[in-house]
């Protein structure tokens, strides 16, 4: 609460306020005891009535009309300050609802789409309190000055975007006839547009000579150019043109690739980055060998890599896989344990560039990922993945260091305390009976990734599992079964016939029989399946991937009579009323669809019977005046043909006039029972 505040229509002053004006707590103390005098306490902070105030005092405090101006303005960055609060959570919590949205829509890159997502979340709850605040009975205490609260509270998430609250004003009226891509995305870098002042030939020429890593000198550069302009017809530039495109245009890529990426990083600016505000937003991945030596089947000594995966707000091993190198399965088993354990994927994953990202099963999995909406980012800035690096250390110095076996940090390392000493190291690399086995150091890798998880970390009150299970998740996305098949399982196509799938194994035959309802719908049709092991396969549609369901491995039946068993029996009973099942699904399609023709046109199924039924001679012969003398002219006697009844040729009941039920037709059934009534004189009375 503010020193000066207006409560009932009054103006009150804090003794501190006062104090600060040169008016002592004794003087203070007697107006208060005054009987006109209504002091009050608010947070331990005594207020007393500006009126009471004797006037030789009042000289030395502001006059009325400045003290109500300034609870008026304190009003107002009371009311700023929780305007931009909501606005920057819409932004940092809303966005992901937009982003995949841009991303395919503009083409944009992931950092550019975040950028525009993130701009929109902040618009749609902008122009939800724009609206708010002119709408009668509305609670928010906005509708007075509204546009210039929201001009002010709009500064401090995007400041200095607009200049008066006229430009801001105009904007919000174009977002509303336009719409939100309007006043977010700029359409002008879209489409392009040429603003260099160079030729692009020349620019394109140099820059390929400058990409090049032997690290060509101006002149030399020159000399490489020359015969490509003039075999392009255009003019050679001059050594200092080149050399001022070669200072001023050099981009990021032709300098790495000039110069080596470790001295491209030293010239680029570093960023202080702050981590994942809850967890699920950022997941980190990197490897570390775990510190220990086993003979590999080679006979060579080898070590164990750890794939761990991190949630970047908790510090979390949340998935994680050890194996014998850092490959695309192994990467691909850490992620496959991570989803399982969290039942989701995170907002933006961050990894480095290693060659798992040129892989078909990277390709895969990202494109996967991108479609569920995760960004994937793959980074060389030390700062962007501090997290998964950092605790490697703290993993091998205070749980590794305490197992049989630990080698330390490796040779390379500055630090006194992270290598054991090489008598140990021989001991553990070279005595018989004295190395790890390989299954041994996986479970001292699973036991120091459960003590880290448990364990509070330097500079934090809860341990990494506590953080974790304790944060909002915001900004994940929840991941079912199906999905989880869809990243991490590749899909065949396999072709439904007479009601089954067949697929070979290793030679081994196994066959899965779907319900009536895939029947129905995919019978003699392709679908993807995707399977772990064969005693289940789950069903995608081939074009959509949408899950249809999953099926059982098909069970054998015993064909001979003797040795079939109650089991054998009951699968039999069972295929039967799968097969009336199907039978009776079609009928009831083929039963929709004749109601609902019929709902269109009441005479469908006469129409259909009159040009389904046969022709019939004799009718012709009535009619055709040539046809019945032809036929006297080979001797047939007209009035002697005798015929068949000709009906329509359909055969389906479905397509025919719906019949009776036997109950209906037959002469017991009550509604077809005559009544009469027996009048009483010819009741015999005897």
């Amino acid at each position: 609460m503010s020193s000066v505040v207006k409560v009932d229509g009054k103006i009150y002053l804090s003794y501190s306020y006062l104090e600060g004006k040169g008016i002592s707590y004794h003087v203070i103390k007697k107006w208060a005891a005054r009987k006109d005098s209504k002091p009050f306490k608010y947070n331990n902070e005594a207020f007393i009535d500006f009126a009471i105030i004797p006037a030789p005092s009042k000289i030395k405090l502001p006059s009325e009309n400045e003290l109500l101006a300034a609870i008026a303005s304190d009003k107002k960055d009371s009311e700023v300050v929780s305007l931009s609060e909501k606005l920057k959570y819409a932004q940092a919590n809303k966005c992901t609802d937009f982003r995949a949205y841009y991303r395919d829509t503009y083409s944009l890159s992931s950092d550019e789409a975040l950028k525009a997502a993130m701009k929109r979340a902040v618009w749609e709850r902008l122009i939800k309190l724009y609206d708010d605040a002119h709408t009668t009975g509305y609670k928010g205490g906005l509708k007075k000055g509204a546009l210039e609260l929201l001009f002010a509270a709009y500064n401090t998430v995007y400041s200095g975007q607009y200049s008066s609250k006229q430009a801001f004003l105009r904007t919000i009226n174009a977002c509303k006839v336009a719409g939100y891509d309007s006043i977010i995305i700029d359409k002008r870098k879209i489409t392009g547009g040429n603003n260099l002042k160079f030729n692009e030939l020349h620019a394109f020429f140099v820059g390929g000579v400058t990409s090049i890593g032997k690290a060509y000198t101006a002149a030399q550069v020159l000399q490489k150019i020359m015969p490509m302009c003039n075999e392009t017809n255009i003019a050679v530039p001059s050594l200092s043109w080149v050399k001022n495109f070669i200072k001023n245009n050099t981009k990021n890529n032709e300098y790495s690739t000039r110069y080596g990426s470790d001295k491209l990083a030293k010239t680029m600016p570093y960023a202080t980055m702050q981590t994942a505000l809850h967890a699920d937003k950022q997941w980190q991945v990197d490897g570390w060998n775990l510190p220990f030596y086993f003979k590999n089947d080679n006979g060579y000594l080898n070590k164990l890599t750890l794939i761990a995966i991190r949630d970047a707000y908790s510090r979390k091993i949340i998935g994680y896989s050890i194996s014998q190198s850092e490959n695309r399965i192994s990467i691909l088993e850490a992620f496959q344990d991570a989803v399982a354990n969290t039942g989701c994927l995170p907002f933006e994953i961050v990894v480095d560039n290693h060659s798992f990202n040129k892989t078909k099963e990277a390709e895969h999995f990202i494109s996967e990922i991108g479609k569920i909406g995760v960004t994937w980012t793959v980074t060389e800035n030390p700062q962007h993945k501090s997290i998964a690096e950092r605790y490697f250390k703290n993993l091998g110095e205070q749980f590794c260091k305490d197992h049989y076996g630990y080698i330390g940090q490796g040779i390379k390392t500055k630090d006194k305390n992270g290598r054991s000493s090489d008598e140990l190291i021989q001991k553990y690399a070279t005595k018989a009976g004295k190395i790890l086995s390989e299954n041994e150091i996986k479970l001292i890798g699973m036991s120091v990734v459960q003590q880290f998880n448990d364990t509070t970390l330097s500079g934090f009150k809860l341990s990494p599992n506590l953080l974790y299970s304790q944060s909002e998740k915001p900004v994940r996305f929840e991941i079912d079964l199906f999905e989880r098949l869809r990243i991490f399982t590749k899909k065949a196509e396999y072709k439904i016939s007479r009601g089954q799938i067949n697929i070979t194994i290793a030679g081994i035959k196994y066959e899965y029989q779907v319900d009536a309802a895939t029947f129905k719908n995919y019978n003699g049709k392709k679908v993807a399946v995707r399977y772990d092991t064969p005693d289940l396969i789950y069903l995608f549609d081939l074009k959509t991937d949408v899950p249809i369901y999953s099926v059982k491995q098909k069970s054998i039946i015993h064909g001979a009579i003797a040795d079939q068993t109650e089991r054998d029996l009951r699968l039999l009973i069972q295929n039967k009323g799968r097969t009336k099942g199907i039978v009776s699904q079609s009928k009831n399609h083929s039963e929709n669809i004749r109601e609902k023709a019929l709902q269109h046109h009441p005479d469908a199924l006469e129409i259909l019977h009159h040009y389904t039924t046969p022709k019939d001679v004799l009718k012709q012969a009535d009619t055709d005046f040539q046809f019945r003398q032809e036929a006297e002219s080979r001797g047939i006697d007209l009035s002697r043909v005798i015929t068949v009844p000709k009906i329509t040729e359909i055969t389906n009941p479905v397509y025919l006039n719906k019949k009776q039920n036997r109950k209906e037709v037959s002469p017991f059934t009550p509604a077809h029972h005559e009544i009469s009534i027996i009048e009483p004189q010819y009741i015999d009375n005897e």
